[in-house]
Protein backbone atom coordinates (compact mmCIF):
# COMPACT_ATOMS: atom_id res chain seq x y z
CA UNK A 1 0.00 0.00 0.00
CA UNK A 2 2.87 2.43 0.82
CA UNK A 3 4.32 1.35 -2.04
CA UNK A 4 0.88 2.63 -4.23
CA UNK A 5 0.56 5.57 -2.23
CA UNK A 6 3.92 6.97 -2.91
CA UNK A 7 3.33 6.21 -6.76
CA UNK A 8 -0.09 8.43 -6.82
CA UNK A 9 1.80 11.03 -5.08
CA UNK A 10 4.53 11.11 -7.97
CA UNK A 11 2.11 11.06 -10.51
CA UNK A 12 0.20 13.84 -9.25
CA UNK A 13 3.57 16.34 -8.46
CA UNK A 14 4.72 15.21 -11.88
CA UNK A 15 1.04 16.13 -13.69
CA UNK A 16 1.33 19.55 -11.69
CA UNK A 17 4.93 20.16 -13.18
CA UNK A 18 3.40 19.38 -16.78
CA UNK A 19 0.41 21.37 -16.61
CA UNK A 20 0.66 25.26 -17.73
CA UNK A 21 2.11 28.03 -15.31
CA UNK A 22 0.17 31.11 -15.82
CA UNK A 23 1.62 34.34 -14.73
CA UNK A 24 0.35 37.02 -13.47
CA UNK A 25 1.19 39.16 -16.34
CA UNK A 26 -0.82 36.61 -18.82
CA UNK A 27 -3.56 36.70 -16.12
CA UNK A 28 -3.94 40.17 -16.30
CA UNK A 29 -6.16 41.68 -19.49
CA UNK A 30 -3.75 43.45 -22.17
CA UNK A 31 -3.45 47.39 -21.84
CA UNK A 32 -5.40 49.53 -23.82
CA UNK A 33 -3.80 51.81 -26.18
CA UNK A 34 -4.41 55.46 -25.66
CA UNK A 35 -3.90 58.25 -28.45
CA UNK A 36 -0.86 60.24 -27.47
CA UNK A 37 -1.45 64.10 -26.50
CA UNK A 38 -1.44 66.77 -28.51
CA UNK A 39 1.93 68.36 -28.49
CA UNK A 40 2.06 71.55 -26.46
CA UNK A 41 3.57 73.73 -29.05
CA UNK A 42 -0.19 74.27 -30.43
CA UNK A 43 -0.39 76.72 -27.28
CA UNK A 44 2.59 79.32 -27.95
CA UNK A 45 3.30 81.09 -24.84
CA UNK A 46 5.22 84.60 -24.25
CA UNK A 47 4.74 85.47 -27.63
CA UNK A 48 6.38 89.69 -27.86
CA UNK A 49 4.22 91.76 -29.11
CA UNK A 50 5.01 95.74 -29.96
CA UNK A 51 3.79 97.90 -32.70
CA UNK A 52 4.11 102.01 -32.75
CA UNK A 53 1.23 103.81 -35.09
CA UNK A 54 -0.75 106.74 -35.32
CA UNK A 55 -2.84 105.82 -32.54
CA UNK A 56 -3.21 103.29 -29.77
CA UNK A 57 -5.78 101.04 -31.33
CA UNK A 58 -3.97 100.48 -34.98
CA UNK A 59 -0.86 99.91 -32.73
CA UNK A 60 -2.78 97.50 -30.93
CA UNK A 61 -3.78 95.81 -34.05
CA UNK A 62 -0.59 95.73 -35.62
CA UNK A 63 0.88 94.58 -32.08
CA UNK A 64 -1.26 91.58 -31.89
CA UNK A 65 -0.97 90.88 -36.43
CA UNK A 66 3.08 90.35 -35.38
CA UNK A 67 2.08 88.06 -32.73
CA UNK A 68 0.50 85.59 -34.29
CA UNK A 69 3.15 85.57 -37.26
CA UNK A 70 5.66 85.23 -34.78
CA UNK A 71 3.58 82.34 -33.11
CA UNK A 72 3.00 80.67 -35.72
CA UNK A 73 6.67 81.07 -36.85
CA UNK A 74 7.59 79.30 -33.94
CA UNK A 75 4.79 76.74 -34.21
CA UNK A 76 6.15 75.85 -38.33
CA UNK A 77 10.03 75.79 -36.57
CA UNK A 78 9.03 72.68 -34.40
CA UNK A 79 6.76 70.55 -36.35
CA UNK A 80 7.94 71.57 -39.82
CA UNK A 81 5.03 73.43 -41.15
CA UNK A 82 4.50 75.80 -44.33
CA UNK A 83 4.69 79.38 -44.88
CA UNK A 84 1.11 80.83 -44.09
CA UNK A 85 -0.33 84.12 -44.74
CA UNK A 86 -1.76 86.58 -42.24
CA UNK A 87 -5.36 85.07 -43.29
CA UNK A 88 -4.79 81.57 -43.08
CA UNK A 89 -2.66 82.13 -39.19
CA UNK A 90 -5.75 83.82 -38.49
CA UNK A 91 -8.13 81.24 -39.33
CA UNK A 92 -6.10 78.09 -37.46
CA UNK A 93 -6.02 80.50 -34.20
CA UNK A 94 -8.51 79.41 -31.89
CA UNK A 95 -7.98 81.79 -28.70
CA UNK A 96 -5.01 84.89 -27.86
CA UNK A 97 -4.37 85.20 -24.21
CA UNK A 98 -3.27 88.71 -22.64
CA UNK A 99 -0.53 87.73 -20.26
CA UNK A 100 0.48 91.54 -20.18
CA UNK A 101 0.08 94.40 -22.43
CA UNK A 102 0.72 97.90 -22.21
CA UNK A 103 -0.76 100.71 -24.23
CA UNK A 104 -0.14 104.61 -25.01
CA UNK A 105 -1.76 106.50 -27.31
CA UNK A 106 1.08 105.85 -30.07
CA UNK A 107 2.38 102.31 -29.17
CA UNK A 108 1.41 99.02 -27.43
CA UNK A 109 3.85 96.67 -25.90
CA UNK A 110 2.84 93.22 -24.32
CA UNK A 111 3.25 89.31 -24.07
CA UNK A 112 0.65 86.92 -25.19
CA UNK A 113 -0.41 83.18 -25.57
CA UNK A 114 -1.58 82.25 -28.73
CA UNK A 115 -3.57 79.10 -28.95
CA UNK A 116 -4.12 77.18 -32.62
CA UNK A 117 -6.44 74.76 -33.00
CA UNK A 118 -4.85 71.14 -34.15
CA UNK A 119 -7.10 69.96 -36.49
CA UNK A 120 -7.09 73.35 -38.61
CA UNK A 121 -2.96 73.19 -38.22
CA UNK A 122 -2.93 69.40 -39.37
CA UNK A 123 -5.44 70.36 -42.11
CA UNK A 124 -3.17 73.03 -43.32
CA UNK A 125 -0.19 70.69 -43.45
CA UNK A 126 -1.97 67.99 -45.18
CA UNK A 127 -0.98 65.53 -42.16
CA UNK A 128 -4.85 64.80 -40.58
CA UNK A 129 -7.37 62.15 -41.24
CA UNK A 130 -9.86 62.35 -44.14
CA UNK A 131 -12.72 64.15 -42.86
CA UNK A 132 -15.43 66.48 -44.02
CA UNK A 133 -13.75 70.22 -45.71
CA UNK A 134 -13.77 72.25 -42.75
CA UNK A 135 -15.86 75.75 -44.61
CA UNK A 136 -13.45 78.11 -42.46
CA UNK A 137 -10.40 76.77 -43.92
CA UNK A 138 -11.16 77.23 -47.74
CA UNK A 139 -8.87 78.44 -49.65
CA UNK A 140 -5.71 76.48 -47.06
CA UNK A 141 -3.20 75.65 -47.87
CA UNK A 142 -3.42 76.52 -51.44
CA UNK A 143 -4.00 80.31 -51.09
CA UNK A 144 -6.72 81.81 -53.44
CA UNK A 145 -5.86 85.47 -54.11
CA UNK A 146 -8.31 88.10 -54.30
CA UNK A 147 -10.42 88.51 -57.75
CA UNK A 148 -10.82 92.46 -56.48
CA UNK A 149 -11.03 94.40 -53.76
CA UNK A 150 -13.45 96.65 -52.39
CA UNK A 151 -13.28 99.83 -49.79
CA UNK A 152 -15.54 99.42 -46.78
CA UNK A 153 -15.98 100.90 -43.63
CA UNK A 154 -17.12 100.15 -40.09
CA UNK A 155 -18.20 100.96 -36.91
CA UNK A 156 -18.20 99.10 -33.43
CA UNK A 157 -18.62 99.52 -29.86
CA UNK A 158 -15.02 98.36 -29.15
CA UNK A 159 -11.80 96.72 -29.38
CA UNK A 160 -13.59 93.37 -28.59
CA UNK A 161 -16.44 94.02 -31.29
CA UNK A 162 -13.54 95.02 -33.66
CA UNK A 163 -11.71 92.20 -33.23
CA UNK A 164 -14.99 89.65 -33.65
CA UNK A 165 -15.72 91.45 -36.63
CA UNK A 166 -12.28 90.86 -38.11
CA UNK A 167 -12.11 87.21 -36.82
CA UNK A 168 -15.58 86.91 -38.78
CA UNK A 169 -14.32 88.43 -42.15
CA UNK A 170 -11.26 86.66 -42.18
CA UNK A 171 -12.76 82.99 -41.89
CA UNK A 172 -15.11 83.48 -44.58
CA UNK A 173 -14.09 81.26 -47.37
CA UNK A 174 -15.13 84.67 -49.61
CA UNK A 175 -12.64 86.99 -48.14
CA UNK A 176 -8.97 86.32 -48.63
CA UNK A 177 -7.75 89.30 -47.03
CA UNK A 178 -8.63 92.56 -44.72
CA UNK A 179 -6.73 96.00 -44.85
CA UNK A 180 -7.06 98.35 -42.30
CA UNK A 181 -6.72 102.16 -44.09
CA UNK A 182 -7.87 103.95 -41.29
CA UNK A 183 -9.02 103.01 -37.50
CA UNK A 184 -10.23 104.65 -34.40
CA UNK A 185 -11.28 103.90 -31.15
CA UNK A 186 -15.23 103.58 -32.67
CA UNK A 187 -14.77 102.67 -36.86
CA UNK A 188 -12.52 101.91 -39.26
CA UNK A 189 -12.09 102.12 -43.47
CA UNK A 190 -10.77 98.50 -44.04
CA UNK A 191 -9.87 97.32 -48.30
CA UNK A 192 -11.38 93.85 -48.59
CA UNK A 193 -10.05 91.24 -50.60
CA UNK A 194 -12.59 89.69 -52.36
CA UNK A 195 -12.46 86.37 -54.09
CA UNK A 196 -16.26 86.62 -55.56
CA UNK A 197 -18.43 89.75 -56.48
CA UNK A 198 -19.28 92.38 -53.76
CA UNK A 199 -23.30 90.84 -53.86
CA UNK A 200 -21.95 87.68 -53.31
CA UNK A 201 -19.91 88.21 -50.54
CA UNK A 202 -23.31 89.51 -48.93
CA UNK A 203 -24.80 86.70 -49.39
CA UNK A 204 -21.88 84.39 -47.78
CA UNK A 205 -21.21 86.77 -44.73
CA UNK A 206 -24.88 86.48 -43.57
CA UNK A 207 -24.92 82.56 -42.04
CA UNK A 208 -21.35 84.63 -40.28
CA UNK A 209 -23.92 87.06 -38.34
CA UNK A 210 -22.17 89.95 -40.61
CA UNK A 211 -24.14 92.44 -42.77
CA UNK A 212 -21.86 93.75 -45.85
CA UNK A 213 -24.28 96.34 -47.85
CA UNK A 214 -24.02 99.87 -49.42
CA UNK A 215 -24.76 102.99 -48.06
CA UNK A 216 -28.68 104.28 -47.43
CA UNK A 217 -27.51 107.62 -49.32
CA UNK A 218 -26.09 107.91 -53.11
CA UNK A 219 -22.81 108.42 -52.96
CA UNK A 220 -22.52 106.59 -49.86
CA UNK A 221 -20.07 103.30 -49.59
CA UNK A 222 -20.15 99.99 -48.61
CA UNK A 223 -20.53 98.93 -45.07
CA UNK A 224 -19.74 96.29 -42.82
CA UNK A 225 -20.24 95.19 -39.51
CA UNK A 226 -22.11 92.27 -36.89
CA UNK A 227 -25.67 91.68 -38.24
CA UNK A 228 -28.09 94.15 -36.64
CA UNK A 229 -25.16 97.44 -36.62
CA UNK A 230 -24.03 98.85 -39.94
Amino acid sequence: MDHIGRGLATAVVLAGLAAPVVTLAQALPPPVATAAPAPSGYSQTGIAAEATAENAVLARENGRAAASRSAWARLAAEMGLPPATDSQIEQMIDSVIVEQERTTRTSYTGRLTVNFNPRRVQAFAGRGPSSPPDPTLAGTPAYVPAASYLEVTTQYSGMQEWLELRRRLLASASVSQVDVLTISVDRARLRLGLRVPAAQVAQDLVPAGLSLAPGGRPGDGWRVGLAGRR
